[in-house]
């Protein structure tokens, strides 16, 4: 929001300069980014009618102005404009004069003609709008030796205020703002007088109704037509306050609907009456599918929940954010129908999201205008654009309300204590009740220390006990506020086991040479394809945004591996082939209905380039797991075929807890998904569920020396079908040998002659040990133990 400090000053005094302005509303939370100067170095350029225009000899382009600029003076200068004409009273920078820019005009010689100083156009005493080639004519209520700068502000600050959701909704008007300015000096608020538009002395020759058909999107629909309007300038004061509160001047009628928004925050459109068909305007739900093109020549497709604002046969606005270009104001517009209403604000904002069209209307629509406002700001438009533009009110086509229209301000309650409680002042409820008074509510007493305010049409945004807090706060001053520690003992830190466990897991991935990598939560619903997941597949059962800022931004993702992914992508195309990178965060798995997701905690790693393989990732996932606790309590099970379709078939596994639960899964990346993300050689990833792996750990982890006894090894190896993976052999083994068998390491894969097809031999070497020294009989019962577990759960066969 762009305050223009002279507009401002119209309606609330302040004792100061621009800068200690911005000082006191930043304090009170109003936060002022920048104060700028747009005019800086204006000095001195004042009004002068030219008495007579003259050739210069030799030249035939320049001409002798003698120019009257009244109490200041006669003068002449040299100008070769093409529109120099007697009597026409222009801008004149005199001898010592500065123009923007700090340009300092000093007398000169032009073909032996003397220039004191020089006639200026619009441009060049930056009055910023569309004007006619030469000097700036100005309006008759300048007369010769008016001060311009005064008079056209040329050298007004300018206020830049950062709104938070706070605060955009009352403060994105000139009135908002003073109000604030208001409270802050304990001053009177001069507010816009009462509106009182002409009528036309022509009848309209178009009249149209006014329709409401989506009551709950559209509380209140004003229209008023009218007639004999031109589409010439707004005053040059007008045009220099839009464009120094960043809106560009057009016509009278466009620049009326603009001013008025920024006066008091309502926006107002005007449509050219003569393109209205089937004599109705008003709101109504789009079609699913229709189309139409905005005034900045875009073709938009609406969907249902989107409003429009259509005539008797088709769409000519889409409501509170842009209107349609199929009846935008021209230059030949005689009759103008002028629209002013009331939006709920949730609809306005989805669909200015969903369209990426972000607009001055739409910012406050979405935010909430203010309801009483909405008749008052159409009168002042009309009256406005009479003034401006000629014409007057032919017709009210009508006055539209709906159950949805706000019908009173809240009353909401106010507990003194609460007030002390939270922001740490003593202050009474009638000290309360006084800053509040002086933000516009009204306040009367409820009892002892408690209050009843009414909260005032234009603040929206106020609705519960906390928001009156704050507004006290604020208005007490929060750089009044003591900074004291709070009282008490602290309570007993909150542990989340599942947190712990990523800050572990990402330890352990950090000291392996993995870096920390932090991906978007969103992904494109073309994701699946790059996994390569086919229709049906579970994964593709993602939590979708109904109105994504983007296309590539529509589905929560499932998985973090597709992020690092792309990332490692990413790197690869800016030559960084070899990377190893891993995230700890959450996934979305859909609940059904209209349940909130589940948001599990994951942990992934992903590596491309040199080095980067199964077993190196399977290495550091071993390694987590161990250090939270899972030692010797995992196993590895081969996926079906289709489960995990983005990795090689051959070189992947399901990660499996105790019990058979599925903690996560490992495998080198499938060559097409490595190909449909730019990598470039093998690659490899994994992921683990952090909460099954954080819920299902060991209550604690048990430390004991070193034994010094000694250990026996004894080697076995067995043949069995190839299906059976090594993992689920050793975990059969450390059940069958009990607290005897230490360790089972495998040493050796066999798949060849003498084994059989579909079969593979592995050898393992099995460690007993004890806190004394163990018997052969010990040993021997230990081991046949195995050997019989692996033959009876797994079909093993002892290989000789």
């Amino acid at each position: 929001m762009r305050v223009p400090l002279a507009w401002l000053l119209e309606m609330v005094d302040w004792p100061g300069d621009a800068a200690s302005l911005a000082e006191a509303l930043t304090g009170r939370g109003v936060a002022v980014e920048a104060v700028e100067r747009p005019g800086a170095g204006v000095v001195g350029i004042v009004a002068a009618r030219i008495t007579a225009v003259e050739p210069i000899a030799g030249s035939d382009h320049l001409k002798r102005c003698r120019l009257d600029a009244g109490p200041r003076g006669r003068a002449e200068v040299v100008s070769g404009a093409p529109n120099l004409a007697a009597g026409m009273v222009v801008p004149w920078a005199p001898p010592g004069a500065s123009l923007p820019g700090g340009r300092r005009l000093e007398a000169q010689e032009f073909r032996g003609a003397r220039s004191e100083g020089m006639a200026c156009s619009a441009d060049e005493i930056g009055l910023p709008g569309e004007h006619a080639d030469g000097l700036l004519a100005l309006p008759a209520d300048i007369g010769p030796g008016d001060d311009l700068v005064a008079a056209l502000e040329l050298d007004d600050p300018v206020l830049v205020l950062e709104l938070t959701p706070n605060y955009a909704a009352h403060c994105q008007s000139i009135l908002g703002v003073a109000r604030e300015v208001a409270a802050l000096t304990g001053g009177a608020l001069r507010l816009p007088p009462e509106p009182s538009p002409p009528n036309a002395d022509l009848d309209a020759t178009h009249v149209a109704s006014v329709r409401i058909s989506a009551p709950e999107l559209c509380g209140r629909f004003v229209a008023l037509q009218l007639a004999g309007v031109g589409t010439g300038p707004a005053p040059l004061r007008v045009q220099r306050r839009l464009a120094a509160s960043g809106v560009r001047p057009r016509n009278a009628i466009v620049d009326a609907t603009n001013y008025v928004m920024l006066e008091v925050g309502q926006p107002l459109h005007a449509y050219d009456l003569r393109d209205l068909r089937g004599g109705v305007i008003g709101a109504r739900r789009a079609a699913a599918g229709e189309v139409i093109v905005t005034l900045d020549g875009q073709r938009r497709t609406l969907r249902a929940d989107d409003l429009v604002i259509a005539d008797g046969e088709r769409a000519v606005g889409v409501a509170g954010v842009m209107g349609g270009e199929n009846t935008e104001v021209h230059d030949d517009t005689r009759e103008v129908l002028l629209e002013a209403a009331y939006f709920a604000p949730l609809g306005i904002a989805r669909t200015a999201r969903r369209l990426g069209l972000s607009t001055a209307a739409s910012a406050r629509f979405a935010r909430g205008v203010d309801p009483a406002r909405v008749r008052w700001a159409a009168d002042r438009c009309a009256e406005l654009i009479a003034r401006w533009g000629g014409g007057g009110v032919s017709a009210e086509a009508g006055d539209a309300v709906t159950d949805s229209f706000p019908a009173a301000p809240p009353v909401v309650r106010l507990r003194g204590a609460h007030v002390r409680s939270l922001i740490g002042v003593k202050l009474t409820a009638a000290e309360c009740g006084s800053y509040l008074t002086g933000l516009g509510f009204r306040v009367s007493a409820d009892g002892v220390d408690r209050l009843r305010v009414l909260v005032p049409s234009w603040r929206g945004d106020v609705a519960e006990e906390i928001d009156l807090v704050e507004e006290v706060a604020r208005a007490y001053g929060y750089d009044r506020i003591p900074e004291v520690l709070p009282g008490g003992a602290p309570g007993a830190p909150y542990r989340d086991p599942v947190a712990e466990a990523g800050e572990a897991a990402g330890a352990i991935a950090r000291a392996a040479g993995y870096s920390e990598a932090v991906t978007s939560p969103l992904h494109a619903v073309g994701e699946w394809g790059r996994l390569r997941l086919p229709a049906g597949h579970d994964l593709r059962r993602a939590v979708q945004i109904q109105n994504p800022m983007t296309e590539d931004q529509r589905a929560l993702r499932r998985m973090l591996v597709p992020g690092l992914l792309d990332a490692l992508g990413y790197n690869a195309r800016h030559r960084r082939v070899d990377a190893a990178l891993y995230e700890v965060g959450r996934v979305f798995q859909p609940s059904g209905g209209e349940a909130l997701p589940d948001e599990p905690r994951h942990f992934a790693l992903a590596a491309a380039g040199t080095g980067a393989g199964y077993l190196a990732v399977k290495g550091v996932v071993e390694e987590v797991l161990e250090r939270l606790g899972w030692v010797g309590e995992v196993g590895w099970e081969r996926p079906a075929a289709g489960e995990l379709p983005f990795l090689h078939p051959g070189r992947s596994a399901w990660v499996v807890g105790a019990g058979g639960t599925r903690l996560g899964w490992i495998g080198e990346v499938h060559p097409e998904t490595a190909a449909a993300y730019g990598l470039v050689g093998a690659a490899a990833a994994a992921e683990v569920d952090l909460g099954p792996v954080a819920a299902g750990r060991p209550a604690g982890v048990r430390f004991a020396p070193w034994l010094r006894s000694p250990a026996v090894r004894r080697d076995l190896a067995i043949v069995l079908p190839e299906d059976v993976p090594a993992g689920e052999v050793a975990v059969v083994m450390r059940a069958a040998g009990g607290e005897l068998l230490r360790d089972v390491r495998l040493f050796d894969v066999y798949m060849g002659e003498g084994i059989g097809a579909g079969r593979r031999s592995l050898a393992y070497t099995l460690v007993y040990q004890a806190d004394r020294t163990l018997t052969d009989a010990e040993v021997d019962a230990a081991h046949d133990g195995v050997r019989r577990a692996l033959a009876e759960r797994l079909g093993a066969q002892l290989r000789s």
